[in-house]
């Protein structure tokens, strides 16, 4: 875990161009995020390093933080991953704009699709 910051295409910037990243992307992530053991989700700016080096996307660990990690897979790397606990603590969403929800991306992107 080495970002602190959101990359610059983080989905969950309100500055990030929209419908930058597919419908489907923010599905699986809705989907996802309703699952208690849910995936991680890695940096879309990391995505062709391999796996083990890819650092967690911010905007989504900020969203965790917000909402007091409901991601059990998550909490469960906080816990058993050197490092992880220390980086997440660190992150602040001071001075950023990010959406409040996945909703709220969801609709922001594609604001003319029908409700979810």
């Amino acid at each position: 875990m080495n970002r602190t910051k959101p990359c610059a295409t983080c989905p969950y910037l309100r500055a990030t161009k929209r419908a930058l990243w597919s419908e489907e992307e923010y599905a699986n992530l809705q989907a996802q995020d309703r699952n208690d053991f849910g995936s991680l989700f890695g940096c879309h700016s990391d995505a062709k390093k391999l796996r083990a080096d890819q650092s967690l996307c911010v905007g989504w660990a900020l969203d965790q933080k917000r909402r007091n990690v409901p991601s059990l897979s998550f909490r469960m790397l906080l816990l058993t991953r050197d490092g992880v606990g220390e980086w997440f603590a660190a992150l602040s969403e001071k001075g950023l704009k990010l959406y409040r929800s996945i909703d709220a991306m969801r609709r922001a992107n594609f604001p003319k699709r029908d409700p979810w």
